[in-house]
C-alpha cells in the first residue's frame, strides 16, 4: 500500500498545473499497473510481489546474507514518485 499526502505541493502550483499533474501520475500509475507502457519488461518485480516465487525469494535471502556478511556499507540509488491529489492509499 503506498499512502501520499500532497496537500503541502499544492502552494507551489496553481490548480490549474496541480491537476495536470494529477492526470499524468495517476496515467502512469495505471500503466505500471497494467504492464502496457515503454519499458514494461522491467516491470518483473511486480509479479514477485503479486505472485510470490519461492526460489526466487530463497536467492534474494541469500543474497542479502552474503552482502550483509561482506559489505560494510550498501547504498541503493533510486528514482521515482507518484502524485496525487489529497491523501489517498493504493
Amino acid at each position: 500500500m503506498i499512502d501520499i499526502n500532497t496537500s503541502r505541493a499544492k502552494q507551489y502550483l496553481a490548480e490549474d498545473e496541480f491537476s495536470r499533474a494529477y492526470e499524468q501520475a495517476e496515467k502512469a500509475f495505471k500503466t505500471v499497473q497494467q504492464g502496457s507502457g515503454e519499458g514494461s519488461e522491467w516491470l518483473g518485480w511486480r509479479g514477485l510481489l503479486a505472485d510470490p516465487n519461492d526460489a526466487i525469494l530463497e536467492q534474494i535471502d541469500s543474497l542479502a546474507a552474503a552482502i550483509r556478511e561482506q559489505a560494510d556499507v550498501f547504498i541503493v540509488c533510486g528514482i521515482g514518485g507518484i502524485l496525487f491529489r489529497g491523501s489517498r492509499r493504493y
